[in-house]
């Protein structure tokens, strides 16, 4: 597992998979079938307070080779987990009942688990709260992969500038998973470089140009 946390990668070898609504009529889907947008009394509330953070930190990155996978079911989370791909998943988690939160709904660990390939030997990156013991349902179908948790509650916000970071790391060169994370823990603690809108414009224009 340490060697995958070592392997050389770049921007391009990553995909960002939202497991939250991107759109009206997918926010009032989720607040039926879903929990975390039971937190948002609107959907303007919900749009200001995540998806405008997520179009300004986040987005820009497809223009200079992120993937990304919007409104995603678990489907297209086990898609995105093939070969030695590198996956972000961003979604919430409840960890009493073991769900994690798609586009259809609750998904417990062992069916989200269920369909990924044994041949599986990248990096699955969980961002969302306290879902300790995926790793392990993960492990258990993929044995070759690293897969890494937060055994704790998380700031939305705090995390979407954090992998803004991470990733901006892969866009100026190759670099291993562990390499991009100490640098990404060093900016952020130094909140230099900060994430900004600009930021993000003048690096996509520069690799168009």
């Amino acid at each position: 597992m340490d060697s995958v946390y070592r392997t050389s990668l770049r921007l391009s070898d990553w995909t960002f998979v939202f497991g939250l609504p991107t759109q009206k009529s997918e926010f009032e889907w989720s607040r039926a079938v879903g929990e975390f947008c039971h937190n948002f009394d609107s959907w303007g509330s919900y749009d200001e307070y995540l998806l405008s953070r997520l179009t300004k930190l986040i987005l820009p990155l497809r223009s200079c080779g992120l993937r990304v996978v919007l409104c995603a079911n678990s489907r297209k989370l086990r898609g995105a987990l093939q070969r030695d791909r590198a996956v972000v998943l961003y979604t919430h988690c409840n960890s009493t009942s073991r769900r994690l939160e798609f586009r259809e709904g609750m998904i417990d660990f062992e069916t989200v688990a269920r369909g990924i390939s044994r041949d599986f030997s990248g990096i699955a990156d969980i961002s969302a709260c306290e879902a300790a013991g995926l790793e392990c349902v993960i492990k258990a179908k993929a044995p070759r992969c690293a897969v890494k948790v937060v055994p704790c509650k998380l700031d939305a916000l705090g995390w979407l500038r954090f992998y803004a970071t991470f990733f901006l790391q892969f866009s100026e060169r190759e670099m291993s998973y562990a390499e991009a994370i100490v640098l990404t823990s060093a900016a952020e603690a130094a909140r230099s470089p900060k994430v900004r809108r600009s930021d993000l414009s003048n690096l996509v224009q520069k690799r168009k140009d």
